[in-house]
């Protein structure tokens, strides 16, 4: 994703935070933190955010691939980039780059073999948005997808 998508995705987030976390809290936890992810078209699907809420601590998150359809995870499945820091970096040609944090130690993945399935741990201890990037492996890993959506702890 290019960087200024990302700034303007998260400037959504925040412009329409009461709305978005209104609907976010109609899915049950059970749904949140068992991710379905498809691929179609070329374009990994997966929930555009997905959000947890005060209380819900040591959360592990699971994305799930469908089965029999040639797809799988590879050990770097899911990558926790980091979380996003207040500090903007600004160029003399007028770009804007967000600075993500990479020693974020809220969301914990271990390295896996691959497969259908690929879980990470939201302590969920403190507030954030995280940044990650989703991998598939299409076609017996011919081909390799990927998508960098967000993961939001609320306050």
């Amino acid at each position: 994703m290019k960087k200024n998508s990302f700034i303007a995705m998260l400037c959504v987030l925040a412009l329409g935070g009461c709305a978005t976390h209104h609907h976010a809290k109609i899915l049950r936890l059970e749904v949140r933190k068992n991710p379905q992810v498809t691929v179609s078209a070329g374009a990994i699907k997966v929930p555009e955010v997905l959000y947890f809420f005060p209380g819900e601590t040591n959360v592990p998150i699971t994305w799930q691939l469908p089965d029999g359809q040639g797809l799988s995870f590879p050990e770097n499945g899911i990558e926790i980039e980091g979380a996003l820091t207040d500090k903007v970096l600004r160029s003399g040609g007028g770009s804007v780059a967000v600075i993500l944090d990479s020693t974020q130690t809220e969301i914990l993945c271990e390295s896996q073999k691959g497969g259908l399935t690929f879980t990470c741990v939201n302590k969920n201890s403190k507030p954030g948005v995280y940044k990650y990037t989703i991998r598939v492996r299409q076609k017996s890993g011919e081909m390799l997808l990927q998508r960098d959506p967000p993961i939001v702890n609320m306050e």
